[in-house]
C-alpha cells in the first residue's frame, strides 16, 4: 500500500514546513494552489519523500488560471526542480501533453496520466479504452477517477 499526502499550501515557506512534517510515501504537490509559483527546488529538496508534481487547470477542477502552455511550463520546471513523478491529464491538449511525456521520459521519472470524469461513470468499454490510451502514451501509472451517482456506477468501477 502506498500513502500519498498532498501539499496545497499557498506559498513556498508553508510548502517546505508542511512537506517536512508529512510521513507518507509520496507527496503530491498541487502547484495550482500556490499564489506565486517559485522556489520549487527548495520545496522538493526539503524532504526525502518523492514529490508528485500536479498542476490542475480550472477545467479539471484545479486552481491554475493561466494558459495551457504556462501550466505545462510549470510542470516542466517541476521536473527540472527534482519532482520524481509528474501528472498530466489525458484530455490535455495533445502537443502540451506530449511535451510533458517526453520530458518525463528523458528525466527518467514516473509519468502519471490521469482521466477524471467529474459528473459520472462512463461505461466499462470506455474505461478500458481510456486505460489502453494511457498505457499506449507511456503512462507508468494510469489513473482514472470517476464520480459515482449510483450503485451501478460503483459496480462498474469495481
Amino acid at each position: 500500500m502506498t500513502i500519498c499526502g498532498c501539499l496545497t499550501e499557498r506559498n513556498a515557506e508553508d510548502c517546505i514546513r508542511v512537506g517536512k512534517s508529512l510521513h507518507v510515501d509520496i507527496v503530491e504537490h498541487r502547484i495550482d494552489f500556490m499564489h506565486k509559483i517559485e522556489r520549487l527546488e527548495e520545496i522538493y529538496s526539503a524532504t526525502s519523500t518523492p514529490i508528485l508534481a500536479t498542476n490542475k487547470s480550472l477545467e479539471n477542477k484545479g486552481r491554475f488560471q493561466g494558459t495551457g502552455r504556462e501550466r505545462v511550463r510549470y510542470l516542466s520546471h517541476a521536473i527540472d526542480a527534482g519532482a520524481k513523478l509528474v501528472d498530466i491529464e489525458l484530455e490535455a491538449r495533445k502537443d502540451l501533453r506530449e511535451r510533458i511525456i517526453r520530458k518525463a521520459k528523458r528525466a527518467q521519472i514516473t509519468l502519471l496520466i490521469d482521466m477524471h470524469d467529474h459528473y459520472g461513470t462512463p461505461s466499462i468499454g470506455y474505461l478500458v479504452d481510456t486505460l489502453k490510451k494511457q498505457i499506449d502514451l507511456g503512462a507508468d501509472i494510469a489513473k482514472i477517477v470517476t464520480t459515482s451517482n449510483s450503485q451501478r456506477d460503483n459496480e462498474t468501477i469495481l
